[in-house]
């Protein structure tokens, strides 16, 4: 069943701008396994060395790994350093 496109998508694309600028996505960028950017995302909700959880527009998105730690935090964007191992996304 193909989805109905929102006049933002329809924008986005007539305008060839990143999905993320318009349609208030996040934007995750894995450097290797070791380091992880985050943009637009809406808060800290669980931060061990082990997992962290974050709240993104989308949902909550839950990383996974070994020796975690915050490299650098802003109010839109967070720098995750470690050992990743699991990136999930839930509602």
């Amino acid at each position: 069943m193909a989805q109905k496109r929102t006049l933002r998508d329809k924008v986005a694309s007539l305008l060839e701008l990143p999905g993320d600028v318009l349609l208030n996505s996040s934007r995750i960028t894995l450097v290797g396994a070791k380091e992880l950017w985050i943009e637009n995302h809406r808060g800290l909700h669980e931060y061990t060395t082990d997992r962290v959880v974050l709240a993104v527009p989308e949902g909550r998105l839950t990383i996974t790994g070994d020796a975690l730690n915050i490299g650098a935090i802003s109010p839109d964007q967070l720098t995750l350093m470690g050992s990743i191992r699991t990136i999930l996304y839930s509602d």
